[in-house]
């Protein structure tokens, strides 16, 4: 149920800020996204705003106990336009 949240939340963040989200998975330990970045916004950018908004989300809405934080760390790779039916049917099949 919280993961199923977390992807919507993330979706509509990534909405308003114009970051085309294609698909997103979220478990207890990480999240995977396949985006399109808007060429005004740097990939940290973005992570700040994904993070910081999902983090704001999760500890107004009291759904784990404490307080919640994002890792500190990242990862972001580039995927040609011929890969991006293989790389979204991976994310969607976690």
């Amino acid at each position: 149920m919280l993961q199923s949240m977390c992807r919507s939340i993330l979706n509509e963040y990534a909405k308003t800020k114009v970051i085309h989200m294609k698909v997103n998975y979220v478990n207890a330990e990480h999240v995977r996204a396949l985006v399109d970045l808007p060429t005004g916004l740097s990939v940290e950018e973005m992570m700040q705003l994904l993070k910081g908004s999902s983090s704001h989300w999760i500890n107004e809405s009291n759904l784990v106990p404490g307080k919640f934080a994002w890792g500190r760390g990242y990862a972001a790779f580039s995927v040609s336009e011929s890969n991006v039916d293989q790389v979204a049917a991976y994310i969607t099949g976690q």
